[in-house]
């Protein structure tokens, strides 16, 4: 069966206004900003429902780490009020980055700092997931949305007529049959795994070129039974060990530890070589606090880590179409920042519609990715500054390569002793200020200097202390 259908041959089947691709964060808020604009939505996933908040096939980065930054806790409360408490209450656990967290980088093992106001909400992307569609499912009945999610809907291809995408073609029931929903618009939130450019390069509509950082990083996660852990840890790669670890406390008295390594040295999923490779981490503080704990999920690996984002100079889009969310721009996963990202990008769409009488219109669709693009631009310069560090490809690094490389790993070692440098570090980290919020005359004198040496290990909790809502 052809990927790609001509509408002036093939009548359509039914006409909506809005299709999404994919029902994952992107997907879902994006669907429901539409429908709050009086669109008529539907939203098309190829997986099966899952059975609460179990990983889905679609996501295998599922079964590894989330974390929800501060700026995308915020925001996500301003798209659905409540829905971080529901998160928490359902067993989200909300950490304070500067103070819950234990990190040890090239410097050392950072202080315990005072109580910062940036968060960080760990869980299972699952549960983040499930606790989001029953939201979204309660404001279309509450507020009689026109939006609907057709499950084990897998699209095809997309449709085209006169140069545009006019809508998608959809598996039936069976392998003969299909059906073709027109749209004004299209829109492709199906993420890493997205097939946007192959449809538009056979049907000759439009071109999709991107640019991609790989780290050749490779990690491996496996969740716990770790009802006392209360607080994260973070070892990051040094110079001279290209491998780093996290471990976080996640819902349900679980826990989630992952290793990752670059440059060949790339953690393995049977037990023994999992546990070696946390054992070989700077610190084995990891190993420690896992030794005597029960497994209770089988290491599962993941490759697909390369930062990749559209290219517009080169690109092509043509009209009726809007890339979002990992089909637009993907990060490491290592850096946290797919929900938080997504969410924003959802938020910007309902802001630019506030005052549009039409936000379908195609001239405001273009401007519309324009502004979607520039959007991803500070996640996507804090993850390559990092990953850039792991490219094989590191002996043609530029000069602002290199400015990068050392401004990141000043940062990390200041903050790792100064509260209002950690402070601001992960006001970046969080995406709630830019990165010129390090660069002030009197942070960049203090980054000439070399950091304070961390300690030698990480600093002592004291008695009952938890992560505070």
């Amino acid at each position: 069966m052809r990927s790609l259908l001509n509408l002036d041959q093939i009548e359509p089947v039914s006409e909506i206004d809005v299709v999404v691709i994919g029902r994952g964060v992107a997907g879902l808020l994006t669907g429901l900003v539409y429908a709050r604009q009086g669109k008529q939505v539907a939203i098309l996933e190829r997986d099966r429902p899952a059975d609460d908040s179990q990983p889905r096939r679609g996501v295998p980065q599922s079964h590894h780490l989330h974390v929800l930054l501060d700026r995308g806790r915020h925001e996500l409360d301003t798209l659905l009020p409540g829905i971080g408490e529901q998160l928490q209450s359902d067993g989200a656990r909300l950490l304070d980055a500067a103070h819950d967290l234990d990190t040890r980088s090239w410097i050392g093992w950072s202080q315990r700092h005072r109580r910062s106001r940036r968060k960080l909400l760990s869980c299972t992307r699952g549960l983040f997931e499930s606790t989001l569609r029953k939201r979204v499912l309660l404001e279309v009945e509450r507020d009689g949305l026109n939006l609907t999610i057709h499950d084990e809907s897998p699209v095809q291809g997309i449709v085209v007529a006169h140069g545009r995408v006019v809508g998608v073609r959809v598996a039936g029931s069976a392998a003969s049959e299909a059906v073709d929903v027109r749209a004004r618009l299209v829109v492709d939130a199906s993420g890493r795994s997205s097939r946007t450019a192959r449809w538009l390069h056979e049907t000759g509509t439009g071109l999709l070129e991107y640019e991609t950082i790989d780290p050749n990083l490779r990690y491996a996660s496996c969740f716990l039974h770790a009802p006392a852990l209360d607080h994260g840890t973070y070892i990051f790669p040094t110079p001279g060990i290209a491998r780093g670890g996290v471990l976080l406390p996640v819902e349900n008295g679980l826990a989630v530890v992952t290793v990752y390594g670059s440059h060949g040295e790339h953690p393995g999923i049977s037990r023994a070589s999992f546990r070696e490779f946390q054992t070989s981490l700077a610190s084995t503080q990891i190993a420690e606090l896992t030794a005597h704990l029960s497994p209770l999920t089988r290491i599962r690996g993941f490759a697909a880590t390369a930062n990749r984002r559209l290219v517009p100079k080169t690109s092509r889009l043509p009209s009726g179409l809007l890339l979002l969310g990992d089909s637009l721009c993907a990060f490491n996963p290592v850096y946290g920042q797919g929900m938080t990202v997504a969410i924003l990008q959802a938020q910007l769409i309902a802001r630019l519609g506030e005052r549009q009488a039409d936000p379908l219109n195609d001239r405001f669709v273009r401007r519309t990715q324009t502004r979607l693009w520039h959007s991803t631009q500070p996640a996507w310069s804090l993850a390559v500054s990092g990953d850039r560090q792991h490219s094989p490809r590191r002996g043609i690094w530029n000069s602002i390569d290199r400015v990068n490389a050392w401004f990141v790993d000043r940062v990390r070692g200041h903050a790792a002793s100064n509260s209002g440098v950690s402070e601001l570090f992960w006001d970046v980290a969080s995406l709630s200020l830019p990165r010129r919020a390090l660069m002030t005359p009197q942070r960049m004198f203090q980054l000439m200097r070399r950091p304070q040496v961390g300690l030698a290990g990480p600093p002592p909790r004291p008695d009952g202390d938890k992560a505070q809502a």
